[in-house]
């Protein structure tokens, strides 16, 4: 796939992931841009890249990465849409409903893709409980209850340290965003009208907080939610319907189980070709860059997502 890529954010992700990942494509040059220049020279050296200031990026980049804090991205995606320029941008997209929907209109207007990087879209698990809910919505009933529990003692150390320093830093909208687009995407609630009703919401500290609970209700069903970078949790999403318990890995398991009357059932992705994080990042990227009708990374499925998380983070 010839042509140039460009990257904005030289941070953790980028070093451990994206270039591993663009190692493997055969672009012929991949340009790369951070607000500390020094850290981008650095990592163009190490890499063999070329380092190189905005401006040049956004005139000869054909596809670019944004790679930087989640309170940088709404005024960089804004700069960066062009016509027929490919975006894609690390999660969490925006933490507003307003400016999500603005970046969508604008990627529609000038008839450019932007693309938001949720990679637990193609976790095996994930990708397994979305087609079994789809075939079996019928039989399932209505979904009554929603609880959502992932946690783990944290050991991600950005970059830039925004995870400490900054409001956007915080579990919800790191972790959680993860959660809360994986129980909307295999849902179906990423689209269509969504509302959210908030009973109460606590938190450890001020933002950027690292233990999130809350109690709430989408689209008049309830949710139980607990983030935490403290304690192990159970890691996992659990949807009550009407007829049967469907129990989701939050992580990269490739199987799921379906509880009903009858039997308790486990569901397996046998044919998973992702068994670990590098593999699902490569797939995540050959699916944005050489599927161009892919449309579950579109920006569009994710407003409901900056909703939900704006309404979370305000409460």
């Amino acid at each position: 796939m010839a042509g140039t890529i460009g990257i904005v954010g030289a941070g953790s992700i980028v070093e451990r992931y994206y270039l591993a990942a663009l190692r493997q494509s055969d672009y012929t040059s991949i340009l790369i841009y951070d607000i500390d220049s020094k850290r981008a020279s650095e990592i163009a050296k190490q890499f063999d890249l070329v380092s190189a200031d905005l401006s040049t990026l956004i005139t000869t980049a054909d596809i670019i990465i944004v790679a930087t804090p989640p309170h940088t991205h709404f005024e960089l995606v804004s700069q960066l849409l062009a016509p027929g320029k490919t975006i894609i941008c690390e999660k969490p997209f925006v933490l507003s409903e307003t400016q999500a929907k603005q970046l969508v209109q604008t990627a529609d207007q000038l008839n450019a893709r932007l693309l938001i990087a949720h990679i637990r879209r193609i976790f095996p698990g994930i990708q397994l409980a979305q087609q079994y809910i789809q075939k079996h919505q019928s039989t399932l009933g209505k979904l009554m209850l929603v609880k959502l529990f992932e946690g783990a003692r944290f050991n991600y150390q950005s970059y830039s340290g925004y995870v400490y320093n900054h409001p956007m830093g915080g579990v919800l909208a790191d972790t959680g965003s993860h959660v809360l687009d994986s129980l909307l995407y295999v849902t179906g609630m990423d689209t269509g009208s969504l509302n959210c009703t908030v009973q109460f919401v606590e938190r450890d500290k001020q933002e950027p907080s690292h233990e999130f609970m809350s109690a709430f209700q989408l689209n008049e069903i309830p949710v139980q939610l607990k983030l935490s970078r403290y304690e192990a949790l159970s890691n996992k999403m659990t949807l009550q319907y009407e007829h049967a318990i469907i129990e989701i890995p939050l992580g990269i398991k490739p199987s799921i189980r379906v509880t009903s009357a009858h039997a308790t059932t486990m569901h397996s992705a046998a044919d998973s070709c992702i068994t670990y994080f590098s593999q699902a990042f490569r797939e995540e990227l050959r699916m944005m860059l050489q599927q161009p009708n892919e449309d579950r990374f579109n920006a569009s499925r994710f407003s409901n997502l900056s909703m939900l998380l704006e309404t979370l983070y305000n409460a």
